[in-house]
C-alpha cells in the first residue's frame, strides 16, 4: 500500500513542479508518476525525475527518496523536520 501522509503528496508535487518542462511526460492523469511505480517504489518516471534533481536539485533528491521509500508515516523523516527543510532547499 502507497504510505499516504500530507508530506508524501508535498514531495510529489514539489518535484514534478520541480522537474516538469515541455518534454516532461504526463500519465493519464496528469502526473509524472504512474500509480503502479508509486507503489511499488521505482519505475521510469522515479528514475527520471531521480536524474534530474540529481543534477539540479542536489539537495532536494534525498527528501523525495525519503518519501518514495517509506513505508509508513514513522518511517518518513520529512514528518520530523517538516516544511523547514523545504524552505531551505
Amino acid at each position: 500500500m502507497v504510505f499516504l501522509c500530507g508530506q508524501y503528496a508535498l514531495a510529489i508535487i514539489i518535484v514534478e513542479f520541480l522537474t516538469l518542462d515541455k518534454d516532461s511526460p504526463l500519465t493519464a492523469d496528469g502526473g509524472m508518476f504512474e500509480q503502479e511505480e508509486l507503489r511499488k517504489r521505482g519505475g521510469i518516471g522515479i528514475d527520471d525525475v531521480k536524474k534530474v534533481l540529481s543534477k539540479e536539485w542536489t539537495q532536494v533528491l534525498p527528501l523525495f527518496e525519503a518519501a518514495i521509500y517509506s513505508r509508513n508515516f514513522a518511517s518518513c523523516p520529512l514528518h520530523k523536520i517538516g516544511s523547514r527543510f523545504w524552505k531551505k532547499s
